[in-house]
């Protein structure tokens, strides 16, 4: 396993991604809330997104934390953190997803928005293991 804890100046650079992806964004929430006359709730997202980017440029400086939520991967352990971390991501917001799609169908309420999405998922993770098994 690497045990290079250094920067290379790619991964200096894209670490500056989210944090910048988070500003971006923050713009364009308060953009669609301005043209949807709600100042105050694009100012109340400008600032979470802004913030949310600022924790992440101090965090990463002090720990391994805000490297790994900056895209900082600059070895296998790191990777193995960061895999790890999106598949139970990917899993748990699978089980939310068919669980809103019972809730609803008990409900007798709508379930397209969660059918799509679990099927976006599910064939997302499929699509993957198919091009993932035939690059091994």
């Amino acid at each position: 396993m690497s045990t290079d804890h250094g920067r290379s100046t790619s991964t200096a650079h894209g670490s500056w991604v989210v944090p910048g992806l988070a500003a971006v964004l923050g713009l364009v929430m308060l953009g669609i809330q301005i043209a949807r006359d709600d100042l105050a709730l694009g100012l109340v997202l400008l600032a979470i997104m802004w913030g949310y980017g600022a924790i992440i440029v101090v965090l990463r400086r002090h720990n391994e934390i805000g490297e790994l939520l900056a895209g900082g991967v600059t070895d296998e352990r790191r990777q193995v953190i960061q895999l790890t971390a999106l598949a139970v991501t990917g899993q748990v917001l699978m089980v939310v997803l068919v669980g809103g799609f019972l809730v609803q169908m008990a409900r007798g309420a709508d379930t397209q928005p969660w059918t799509s999405l679990g099927a976006l998922g599910g064939a997302t993770y499929l699509v993957s293991l198919v091009v993932m098994r035939a690059r091994s």
